[in-house]
């Protein structure tokens, strides 16, 4: 979608649509991936306690999100679940996401596409490492294996407005727009101030209501 070639066919999809879908395209898988510093810090602990401790975490920090009384209050608690999501409990995998997140920065793609290969092989069940190799795979225009990395995502992460939202962009470029109004509707149930839905959304309710 950032290549040259699929901007001259963001037509296809409605061109008001795919104005503020290519706005919004990194911004919807990849906040906080490119930090400068691996984000986990912690001490070395049972990866059953970690994964534990995690959950518990991101059930309060999507339990306050639903009760945030604004955009403000929002601002801050969306940031910490993207920490969460970021953590793996493990130094060497948090070092691999950070690389490949400053290679993706400095758009050295094959780079990028290596270190999320070994962080996905490595850790198969952190949902992140899959979450970042399927933004890798859509930025360079692999549609399905971006969509296959976001099956697992969200398997793994039920809840991951990222990937959901991901997913809706590829349904749009598909001319899917019905079923991409039902994706982001189930982002928005978990993230009630998902950016998209100040003009995405509601773009995309008013081309399916001119059609019916």
């Amino acid at each position: 979608m950032l290549h040259r070639k699929n901007l001259r066919n963001r037509g296809r999809c409605g061109s008001a649509i795919a104005v503020v879908c290519l706005a919004l395209a990194v911004s919807a898988f990849l906040p906080g991936a490119l930090a400068q510093t691996p984000p986990s810090a912690t001490e070395p602990q049972d990866k059953a306690t970690f994964e534990a401790a995690r959950r518990v975490t991101l059930d309060a920090l999507f339990a306050a999100l639903a009760k945030a009384g604004g955009d403000d209050a929002a601002r801050e608690i969306v940031p910490e679940i993207w920490r969460a999501w970021t953590l793996s409990g493990r130094a060497e995998i948090d070092t691999l996401m950070m690389q490949a997140g400053v290679a993706m920065a400095q758009r050295h793609i094959g780079l990028a596409g290596t270190l999320l290969d070994e962080v996905v092989q490595l850790a198969p069940d952190f949902a992140e490492g899959w979450n970042q190799r399927a933004t890798l795979r859509w930025m360079v225009g692999d549609h399905p294996g971006s969509q296959a990395d976001i099956d697992k995502v969200l398997a793994l992460e039920p809840r991951h407005f990222g990937a959901l939202a991901g997913r809706a962009m590829m349904l749009i470029e598909a001319d899917r727009f019905k079923e991409a109004l039902a994706v982001y509707r189930q982002a928005l149930a978990v993230n009630p101030f998902l950016a998209e839905r100040h003009q995405i959304i509601p773009m995309l309710e008013k081309k399916i209501e001119r059609e019916l």
